[in-house]
């Protein structure tokens, strides 16, 4: 009875318990790992962290030129940060920040706005910089500005509407100037056309003059439209579209 007991074999190792003892084991081991070198990665790796992350520039005064703020860009890791590109959303602003920053050390950051390169009077401008680090691989700045423009037509558009090809008609156009111009330097450009003149004059004040716009009686069909253009001493242009509408023939 002894001997018919020993000779007895232990049974194979089921799947339930191959899964249950060894390989959910495994599993979690490697998951442990992967996180512990994954955490001293980035442990030792840098972050870029900005001062803010919005610069608003306020209104600028478009005669003035370009202005510069400074904001600080700190790397919070243990090791060199590497700026890899800068992206940003519009032409008129610029940035500029050193290619390596390092581990524990402040630079500043310039962001430069050139005011009469907005196409529009105020908007927003998103900055995009990306670095080789892990942890912080891209970190946005938004730009603020708005611009005085150095003059404006009001309205700016010269629209005489349905017109008689025999019959004159004027417009009043009023320039409102901002930057310290002397309106006697203003001159008109020639427009082109015959039945179409203008001409300046003062204003109801010192910063307004009156440009007045005369159609004269042509032989026209259809949509009549022209670009007049002023020109300043500061080098600079404001242009006035003029449009019309003669009967259809």
């Amino acid at each position: 009875m002894v001997a018919a007991q020993a000779e007895k074999t232990i049974p194979p190792m089921t799947k339930r318990t191959l899964f249950t003892t060894i390989i959910i084991p495994v599993f979690l081991i490697s998951g442990l790992i992967v996180v512990v070198l994954v955490n001293n990665r980035q442990a030792a790796s840098g972050g870029l962290r900005l001062q803010q992350q919005m610069v608003d520039f306020e209104t600028l005064a478009e005669w003035d030129g370009a202005v510069t703020r400074s904001l600080l860009a700190e790397n919070t890791g243990r090791r060199p940060i590497r700026i890899q590109n800068v992206q940003i959303s519009c032409g008129y602003v610029h940035i500029r920040i050193p290619d390596i920053i390092d581990p524990g050390t402040e630079v500043e950051l310039q962001v430069r706005v050139i005011p009469e390169e907005m196409s529009d009077s105020e908007t927003a401008a998103g900055v995009i910089l990306f670095t080789d680090s892990p942890e912080t691989p891209t970190v946005h700045l938004t730009v603020h500005a708005a611009v005085e423009r150095f003059a404006a037509l009001q309205p700016n558009v010269c629209d005489f509407g349905e017109v008689d090809p025999e019959q004159s008609y004027q417009q009043r156009i009023i320039l409102v100037l901002n930057a310290p111009l002397d309106p006697g330097d203003i001159r008109l450009l020639p427009t082109g056309y015959a039945s179409l003149t203008w001409d300046i004059a003062a204003g109801s004040d010192s910063g307004t003059r009156h440009i007045n716009v005369r159609l004269h009686p042509v032989k026209a069909n259809g949509l009549f439209s022209s670009l007049l253009t002023l020109a300043f001493p500061n080098e600079r242009t404001l242009t006035l579209p003029v449009i019309a509408r003669y009967p259809e023939k």
